[in-house]
């Protein structure tokens, strides 16, 4: 017994030294990318502005209701972010960010000082080494994955950055102009977008002095991967009660992996483990954000509502930070939650089910009218469009050719098809507790209805709506999220050796196309690494030069936060493509026009709006106008500053349209001219 305890005691501390030294390397990498040196302090700023608050305000509510130490972890992360994001909203309605800067560590000390001299312990649950192990393993992950993909032009020269990357960097930004915030890339426009990723993002950047570029590029998803971790061992605890289970929660989130990865034309493009090394789009704080309502949730619906006010008040606080987190998700999880309720309610009875379901569904219409209406506006029905831009296409319009009847009829074939190949084992898992579930429906939980509403309904939103930009796979990563809590809760219950046989056959080729996937992403990582030139050259209309960061940085230190600039780049394939994000995100200006198709997807601006945008910023940059013309429209439209790239110059461009301006920035290929008073 005594060895054992010095083999763990051994392990726990390599554990926690491998981690320190991958975390000290990853901020070294980063200052190599051009990130600010202060992104060593970052650690600093979430234990001080958001763990610090969020354990103390757990500590209170502990004091106040019973709480399970299971939920110590995700209330904290819940209760701090839920602090900092108030104080960060009422900071930039006002501009009083001394406030953002005070507030939360004062709260957070007053509180423990409180709980410390009441008597209370100050201990946090510990962490398992596994996790610290697979932290350390996709923290090495991400820095081939993403890092390399998001270094600062100005350090690299030459390179590629991501539009979504520049899209919520931009987000992040616009909230030191104000709030509500505004779109940077069209004028007049409110963000109205789930933004609770870029909004503790621009809260952070504000009170540390790490730009949000730095931010989100180096320092934001390594806490995102290590809080997804926690949360995710702790919803294994409430749900399981068993250790085990919990501690295979994680690894089963992040090694499973669609077929796709061994096809050149996938079946989805099952890219889950991309998006959660990445956290692009939020993929990552959603599932943070999933996991602490599921707890709450969960325990909720096994107390069978025996829970008082206190308790309900946290899981209307989680269901409002999920839905600003992830809007789509939200709404899912929140309709589930509702059916949970109607089946608890049948089975047993009581008004209070009810009660706090209908308060939920409250709270996610008021958030859906107010916050992220719009980005269900583009979502359009189509129980075919889904499949029709996967590998099976070719096949379904064969078969439609034939016959509308045989074509309608194998939709649903090709569906359970593709589900299956998006991750064979856990697909597998849960049909087989699906069936047991349904066999055994009148003894099944409410948590139960809750995990098969949830994954049925994802799954079903996934394959009837459809978006210009895909964005229906985000309702997949749900299913599959949900079907991965009850796969490894059956995966302890097969008796039968075959189907255990079969699982692990499954297991293995899911581990290997998650491998193949990595190990594709390390591969450009590694090129990107050796030569940054080497993806513009690849794709030369997505370049960004070191030219562009400095006339960013200019406008940034030039520019008041009420004055605006237009440009000329407003795209990057075409112009009918509308969408780049480069000059606002660096800057962090308001634009009169840079991009226009998130503005219509996202917003949803009307096309009539974008195209007077269109003839004013024709008008500023076209050789047909004269200097009097530029300047009057310019005045006219509230523009103090013209940005204008060569490499989107009019045919036959001369620049003779900017003869009457002062040119102010110079440099390669980006020139900007200051608008006479």
């Amino acid at each position: 017994m005594f060895q054992m305890q010095v083999v763990k005691k051994k392990t726990s501390k390599m554990a926690h030294i491998s981690l320190f030294f991958v975390i000290i390397i990853l901020d070294v990498l980063a200052m190599r990318l051009g990130a600010s040196p202060l992104v060593f302090t970052a650690p600093c700023s979430v234990l001080l502005y958001l763990l610090l608050p969020g354990f103390a305000f757990y500590k209170m509510l502990a004091r106040a209701i019973a709480l399970p130490k299971t939920l110590c972890m995700p209330l904290t992360i819940l209760c701090g972010s839920g602090v900092f994001t108030f104080f960060t909203c009422v900071a930039a309605r006002f501009g009083a960010w001394w406030l953002l800067q005070i507030a939360p560590p004062l709260l957070g000390l007053l509180c423990l000082a409180f709980l410390w001299r009441a008597g209370d312990t100050m201990t946090l649950p510990k962490q398992h080494t596994r996790n610290q192990f697979l932290l350390a393993l996709l923290l090495c992950l991400y820095a081939c994955c993403w890092m390399m993909f998001t270094a600062h032009p100005a350090a690299v020269g030459n390179t590629v950055l991501k539009q979504d990357f520049l899209w919520n960097v931009g987000n992040a930004r616009s909230f030191a102009l104000g709030f509500p915030p505004i779109d940077l890339r069209f004028s007049g426009v409110r963000l109205q977008y789930h933004y609770l990723n870029e909004l503790l993002v621009g809260g952070l950047a504000m009170v540390s002095g790490i730009s949000a570029y730095d931010w989100l590029a180096f320092c934001w998803p390594p806490f995102v991967l290590a809080a997804a971790l926690v949360v995710l061992h702790a919803l294994g605890m409430v749900l399981f009660a068993d250790v085990k289970q919990a501690r295979l929660l994680p690894f089963a989130i992040f090694a499973g992996c669609g077929l796709g990865a061994f096809f050149t034309q996938t079946p989805f493009f099952n890219n889950m483990l991309y998006h959660l090394l990445t956290n692009l789009n939020a993929v990552g704080t959603g599932l943070v954000y999933t996991g602490i309502f599921l707890c709450l949730a969960a325990t909720m619906l096994q107390s069978d509502f025996h829970v008082n006010l206190l308790f309900t008040v946290l899981l209307c606080g989680a269901a409002v930070m999920l839905c600003v987190a992830k809007g789509p998700i939200g709404t899912v999880l929140v309709l589930s939650f509702f059916c949970a309720a109607l089946w608890r309610m049948y089975k047993k009875g009581g008004w209070r089910t009810l009660l706090v379901a209908m308060i939920l569904l409250l709270l996610v219409a008021v958030l859906y009218c107010t916050v992220f209406f719009s980005c269900f506006i583009f979502f359009l029905f189509s129980a075919a469009a889904t499949l029709l831009k996967g590998s099976f296409a070719p096949a379904l319009i064969a078969i439609g050719r034939k016959s509308n009847l045989l074509y309608a009829m194998s939709l649903p074939l090709f569906a359970a098809v593709q589900t299956f190949c998006e991750n064979p084992a856990i697909v597998f898992l849960y049909g087989i507790c699906a069936v047991r579930d349904i066999r055994h429906i009148k003894t099944i939980s409410a948590q139960r209805v809750l995990l098969h509403a949830a994954t049925l309904g994802s799954l079903l939103a996934f394959y009837i709506f459809d978006h210009y930009a895909l964005s229906q796979i985000y309702f997949l990563f749900l299913s599959l999220q949900c079907m991965t809590f009850l796969a490894v809760e059956l995966w302890f219950d097969l008796r039968c050796k075959w189907v255990k046989h079969a699982v692990m056959l499954l297991c293995a080729i899911s581990v290997l196309a998650a491998l193949a996937t990595a190990g594709g992403m390390v591969a450009d990582g590694s090129v990107r690494m050796l030569q940054h030139s080497a993806g513009a050259e690849k794709m030369p209309e997505f370049t960004m030069s070191a030219a562009d960061e400095h006339a960013a940085n200019w406008l940034n230190q030039n520019m008041s936060q009420t004055q605006r600039f237009a440009t000329n780049r407003y795209y990057d394939k075409s112009p009918e493509e509308g969408n780049t994000n480069l000059y606002t995100a660096l800057s962090g200006r308001s634009a009169y026009m840079e991009g226009f198709r998130y503005t219509i997807s996202n917003m949803g601006v009307a096309q009539s709006v974008v195209e007077t945008h269109q003839i004013a910023n024709a008008i500023l940059f076209s050789p047909k106008s004269t200097p009097l013309e530029v300047c009057a429209k310019a005045r006219e439209i509230g523009v103090h500053y013209l940005l204008y790239d060569v490499n989107y110059a009019f045919t036959g461009d001369t620049l003779a349209q900017f003869s009457g301006l002062e040119q102010v920035f110079g440099e390669g290929n980006v020139k900007i001219y200051r608008v006479p008073d």
